[in-house]
Parts: C-alpha cells; sequence; structure tokens
C-alpha cells in the first residue's frame, strides 16, 4: 500500500475473502508521494516505487533498515507509474 504520507507499507492481509484485517508489517518510508508500486516479479522479495520526487527506488524486503538497495533518478517529471524490466 502507497499514498500521499511518503510511504509504502507492506501489508498482512489475515482474511483474503474479505480483507478486512489488515495488519503493517513493514514500513518503507519515502522523501515524497508515492504514485507507483510493483512487485519484482523475477524477486519476490523485491519491489519498485515511484514517486512526486521524480525518483523511482528498488526495495528489497528482507534487509534489515528499511532503506532503497538502489535509486533511479534522471526522470523530468513525477513518477506515477514503474515496470520491471528483465534487462535491469
Amino acid at each position: 500500500m502507497s499514498g500521499k504520507d511518503n510511504a509504502v507499507y507492506f501489508l498482512e492481509v489475515s482474511d483474503p475473502n474479505t480483507c478486512k484485517q489488515l495488519t503493517s508489517k513493514r514500513h518503507f518510508p519515502h522523501p515524497s508521494s508515492v504514485y507507483g508500486v510493483m512487485w519484482d516479479p523475477f524477486n519476490p522479495n523485491r519491489f519498485i516505487s515511484g514517486c512526486n520526487d521524480n525518483n523511482v527506488r528498488l526495495f528489497d524486503i528482507t534487509t534489515v533498515q528499511p532503506s532503497p538497495i538502489k535509486t533511479f533518478s534522471g526522470h523530468s517529471a513525477r513518477v506515477y507509474n514503474v515496470l520491471f524490466s528483465a534487462e535491469l
């Protein structure tokens, strides 16, 4: 889950049929609003996020610190959507 509170939350769903009970498992802070998130189809422990600060960040949920393992800068505008490529 992501939003304008400058973070991505890794949630656990207690009941997948209703999604009424969500428990926050991890919190990944960002310097600005997060608009897009995608899980890595090649590594289930990684996800990328696109932000209001024109950057894309790669995270690994198995690391102790909730900091990105790589930041992709150089975009000229906000990043609303993200997509993985096998070439990265």
